[in-house]
């Protein structure tokens, strides 16, 4: 139930990321995540040496991993700022929405259904499930073949991993999409 509520909120964080990169200016979005990021790595930095923060510590007993100190929202707001650096708005706020959407789907359809493994505890089924739900969101934008190249490059990266995936996928969705629009149109 727990993994079901942490991914359910990096949807939810998703969602919202994008919205915030669609609805404000490219340099408000960009302080404020900078700034966000600089709290989040102070925070982290205090937890690592013991600090206690009750707040910070219930939310992340409540829906984080053992040991990752908010790992993950640090690096899926890295990812986001890499992706508005150098992309469009829309362009950035599509590849946070498949990084927020499609990585959740993949883990709660590998996590709870998942029998297939095909890479240490990645699964076929969330594999399939990452690539489905890439594959939606980047056509309804974009198109049916920017869609599906986008899901065959970025299912292998997901499912392959050896890095973090919430720094990678946003701007590596992101260069998907625009070298789409230039071959593609």
């Amino acid at each position: 139930m727990k993994e079901l509520k942490r991914q359910l909120w990096h949807a939810l964080f998703g969602v919202i990321i994008a919205y915030f990169i669609l609805n404000s200016s490219p340099i408000l979005f960009q302080s404020v995540t900078i700034t966000t990021l600089i709290a989040l790595y102070y925070l982290r930095y205090l937890l690592q040496r013991k600090y206690r923060i009750p707040v910070v510590e219930e939310l992340l007993s409540n829906i984080g991993r053992k040991n990752e100190l908010g790992d993950g929202s640090f690096y899926f707001l890295f990812g986001a700022l890499i992706a508005s650096l150098f992309f469009q708005q829309e362009v950035a706020a599509v590849s946070v929405l498949v990084l927020g959407v499609s990585d959740a789907v993949a883990t709660i359809i590998g996590f709870y259904f998942g029998k297939i493994k095909i890479y240490g505890k990645k699964t076929f089924e969330g594999t399939a499930a990452f690539f489905i739900s890439c594959f939606i969101i980047v056509n309804y934008y974009y198109g049916f073949i920017p869609g599906l190249i986008a899901s065959l490059i970025l299912a292998p990266v997901e499912l392959i991993g050896g890095f973090n995936d919430n720094i990678v996928i946003p701007p590596l969705c992101s260069l998907t999409i625009v070298l789409n629009n230039i071959i593609i149109g």
